[in-house]
């Protein structure tokens, strides 16, 4: 039997970048969605942030919006970075 497993590491608010993959491999798996495609899901720091994200049926653009949204009270010290991503 094959499993599919998806490890996210940490990183910070360059999570977002694991993020964007997820919306690409969201798009190409459709209409499975990503929590549905995986059969176990892990992460740390902000990995774990994605993770629960996908675990309780998020899409990947709802886990984006979490980044753009809340991303500068999350990760106060990427304020530049995170104006530059969007």
């Amino acid at each position: 039997m094959t499993y599919k497993i998806l490890a996210l590491d940490g990183g910070g608010f360059r999570g977002v970048i694991s993020a964007r993959i997820l919306k690409e491999i969201e798009d190409k798996i459709k209409p499975k969605k990503l929590h549905e495609y995986f059969d176990l899901v892990a992460g740390t720091s902000t990995g774990s942030i994605i993770a629960a994200g996908i675990v309780i049926e998020k899409s990947a653009d709802e886990i984006l919006k979490i980044y753009r949204d809340d991303g500068e009270k999350i990760f106060p010290s990427h304020k530049r970075w995170l104006r530059n991503t969007f």
